[in-house]
């Protein structure tokens, strides 16, 4: 079991909400289970992550340093730009629309810009499922941020998700684990897509 389940909803200027679960035997062995969720807006001028003692320490402890953590996350912004960092000294500006993956035992660091904020929403998970697509090459260490423009499925699941862990109606973790692949495979999709259009673009340059 995870012994953290806490709920927080921070002050209305912050328009916040983060939830980290507890994790039974029988969530695991459904394959995909979550362990955190959550939203927040980040006013401009904000320090990040704000009110961070709130969060459990793994989450949150030395965050000028960067972090690793024993979970994958998806983190999408809907609003503002910023910038992530990851090993090998990559870095990744962060824009509207923009989503990106957390892996196991691989450190990060990520930030809205001080004159934007930004806008995220999150969700922490685990599981078989997650890894063998990992496993797979689906979703890679090397390649963890994904272009999704503002989707309104994609930003439907992530309300549906903190719907469901904050209320924990019996079998949400199920749904919710659900929702995390709907929106894992409609990231999948869009990079199908994007590569799809670039080849026939291609092909359309190469019979002009």
């Amino acid at each position: 079991y995870f012994p953290i389940s806490r709920i927080v909803i921070m002050p209305d200027s912050f328009s916040s909400f983060f939830k980290y679960l507890t994790v039974s035997e029988g969530d695991e062995d459904w394959q995909i289970y979550c362990t955190d969720a959550g939203h927040t807006q980040i006013p401009p001028g904000t320090t990040y992550p704000p009110r961070a003692a709130e969060h459990p320490p793994q989450y949150s402890r030395n965050w000028e340093k960067g972090r690793i953590l024993n979970e994958y996350q998806l983190v999408y912004i809907t609003r503002g730009q910023g910038l992530f960092k990851t090993e090998g000294d990559r870095q990744f500006p962060i824009r509207v629309g923009t989503a990106f993956m957390l892996f196991p035992g691989i450190w990060h660091w990520y930030a809205p810009d001080l004159q934007t904020g930004w806008e995220e929403y999150w969700a922490g998970f685990n599981g078989a499922y997650p890894r063998l697509l990992v496993e797979k090459g689906f979703f890679l260490p090397a390649e963890p941020v994904h272009e999704l423009g503002l989707d309104e499925a994609i930003l439907h699941a992530f309300t549906e998700i903190l719907d469901l862990v904050a209320r924990q109606p019996p079998g949400y973790q199920k749904r919710v684990g659900a929702l995390i692949i709907e929106i894992l495979a409609s990231v999948v999709g869009k990079g199908e897509q994007r590569r799809q259009d670039s080849r026939n673009e291609s092909l359309v340059h190469k019979a002009k």
